[in-house]
């Protein structure tokens, strides 16, 4: 049997994450045992096959490449199953590194593979009986494949090699479970075991590996690492900037609202205010934030999007908690831009 583990890292180490392939360690319930829980919303570990993405409801169910989306996939005792009854609908969350790997727009071969995902809620999800992801510390997603293991996977990096803002955290690991990563930095000469993230506030290069008893150890991987600016600018000219530039800004947030698995935070400075998308646990209306990542346009909004899929090193992190508002500002018929014919 076939063992991998890959890391879902967000700052430290979690201790459940996912993982990309595993063994059948304990009793996962079958795809019928689940639904018979009647959505009731505890905990619940579910084994079954992968047969399609659901575009947007349980009706629109795509049974074949190319998937417009990697949000959720369908789960079923049997390959190739169609009958709504029967199927279990799983939600992916909006993390790059699940995505990536989970995700049937980016990987259409895992349709008829079988899958297990482990502690998660078992409640209603796309109007089916379903199973939503609780936390980066609890539930994991794992591929069971029955090929011999005989090498140790390479070390992936997260966020891998590029540009990245002074501070950031990265994490080593390896698909392969029970296997120990080896790193070292620059001219080191010798490897350390990896512990802890290591945090990027210079130029580096990194060298790993890993190893595991009684097969052969991964090939050396490398990973180079630079640092961008990240010095706030201010919400004005954040808002002239064109669309993928990449900004940071600071602001008072003065609303809030959770779209899908990110939130939607409106920020405000001295001169303007704009939204920031992304992931903004503990963060209140009141607080000063600053959120750095690319500039998108959304309906014709203009964001800060820190969590973009396949962005690496944005962030949204708190300056201060609890400030005043910003005053709010009186609006006329000179502020508006006519529309056509003088409307």
């Amino acid at each position: 049997m076939f063992l991998a583990m890959v890391l879902l890292i967000t700052g430290a180490i979690p201790a459940g994450l996912f993982s990309s392939k595993a063994a059948a360690a304990d009793e996962p319930l079958t795809v019928a045992q689940a639904i018979a829980r009647n959505n009731d919303g505890l905990p619940g570990t579910v084994e079954g096959y992968v047969i399609g993405y659901f575009d947007g409801s349980k009706n629109k169910l795509q049974t074949i490449a190319p998937f417009s989306g990697g949000s959720n996939f369908g789960l079923a005792d049997n390959p190739g199953e169609t009958d709504l009854n029967k199927i279990l609908s799983v939600q992916i969350p909006n993390i790059i590194s699940v995505r990536n790997t989970f995700g049937l727009n980016s990987n259409p071969e895992l349709l008829g593979k079988k899958v297990r995902v482990t502690n998660g809620t078992l409640t209603s999800y796309l109007l089916l009986p379903g199973i939503k992801y609780i936390d980066s510390s609890s539930t994991t997603f794992q591929l069971i494949d029955e090929a011999p293991e005989t090498k140790v996977a390479s070390v992936r990096a997260n966020p891998s090699s590029g540009a990245v803002p002074v501070g950031t955290q990265v994490t080593l690991e390896t698909p392969t479970v029970g296997a120990t990563v080896y790193y070292k930095q620059n001219t080191d000469a010798d490897y350390l075991p990896y512990t802890v993230p290591i945090t990027i506030n210079d130029a580096i290069h990194i060298e790993t590996y890993a190893a595991k008893e009684g097969i052969d150890n991964s090939d050396v991987t490398s990973f180079d690492y630079t640092l961008v600016d990240t010095i706030p600018i201010s919400i004005s000219d954040a808002r002239k900037a064109t669309e993928n530039t990449t900004v940071s800004v600071q602001g008072i947030v003065t609303y809030s609202e959770l779209s899908g698995s990110v939130s939607n935070l409106y920020i405000q400075d001295n001169d303007a205010g704009i939204v920031v998308r992304g992931n903004a646990s503990g963060i209140e209306v009141g607080d000063q934030i600053e959120a750095y990542g690319p500039i998108t346009i959304y309906n014709g909004l203009v964001q800060v999007e820190a969590s973009k899929s396949g962005f690496q090193g944005g962030y949204i992190r708190t300056v201060e908690k609890s400030q005043d508002l910003p005053s709010p500002v009186s609006l006329n018929s000179s502020h508006f831009v006519p529309g056509a014919g003088g409307e």
